[in-house]
């Protein structure tokens, strides 16, 4: 599953969501026609770094 989406809007049309799963892996997906379609969700070879603050 999918959360934290950003779509990012770029100057010749094409859009891509940015996101993670909740195993911590980064995923995109893009779309050409404005939205109304997209391609699959591919992840990304990007760590991700979460932090813990402990008290």
């Amino acid at each position: 599953m999918a959360i934290q989406p950003s779509i990012l809007k770029y100057k010749n049309g094409d859009l891509q969501t940015l996101g993670r799963t909740r195993n911590t892996v980064l995923y995109q997906s893009w779309s050409k026609d404005g939205g109304k379609t997209w391609s699959e969700m591919t992840t990304l070879d990007m760590p991700i770094t979460i932090r813990v603050r402990m008290q």
